[in-house]
């Protein structure tokens, strides 16, 4: 007897539920038998964390939405903390730019870009070992050039890039977003 599929789903806010906050619904919405740990404006290693916290092998399925090296782990984010939907989120210079004093300095003088990277990408070393052995989508909707490249990875960056005012999808990129994953299932 074949096993009933069951898809976990993890990652950043572009793999979120956002019908936790808003009528609006993703592309994750869409996909039947799932559970969806996605958190908006986390970090890569609340990503692994959020692996971590699962019993793999009780899904068929697992997808894994990455997030930019950009992020700065935080413990609580002061700007989010009575929000159900961002209340883990790590710092990112887009949103903390005009709500934070002083934070540009910070992002322009003592950020090291190195650094953030290397952490990202042993992260992803270590997100990869722990799924290896099960059906894994890798997909990131930023710029992924000079990170690290996971075997079955979907690039949605040019998608992305192609939504006007927004930061995430609209309905019609939703539905490509998942279809191209309905196809990979």
């Amino acid at each position: 007897m074949e096993k009933k599929t069951k898809i976990l789903i993890c990652g950043d806010s572009f793999a979120a539920d956002w019908t936790i906050k808003t009528k609006t619904s993703g592309w994750v919405n869409f996909l039947k038998d799932t559970d969806i740990i996605a958190q908006a404006g986390v970090g890569e290693y609340k990503i692994l964390k959020q692996l971590q916290s699962c019993k793999l092998e009780l899904y068929t399925h697992i997808i894994v939405s990455h997030t930019s090296p950009y992020r700065i782990h935080t413990i609580t984010n002061p700007l989010h903390i009575n929000d159900s939907l961002h209340y883990a989120c790590d710092f990112i210079y887009d949103d903390v730019k005009d709500r934070l004093p002083n934070v540009e300095k910070f992002f322009t003088d003592y950020f090291d870009l190195d650094y953030s990277i290397y952490v990202h990408t042993k992260i992803c070393e270590d997100i990869d070992k722990l799924t290896k052995n099960y059906k894994t989508i890798h997909m990131n909707h930023v710029d992924w050039k000079g990170l690290y490249k996971f075997k079955d990875q979907m690039d949605f960056s040019k998608l992305k890039k192609s939504v006007n005012n927004s930061n995430h999808y609209d309905e019609k990129n939703n539905m490509i977003v998942y279809n191209k994953v309905l196809d990979r299932i």
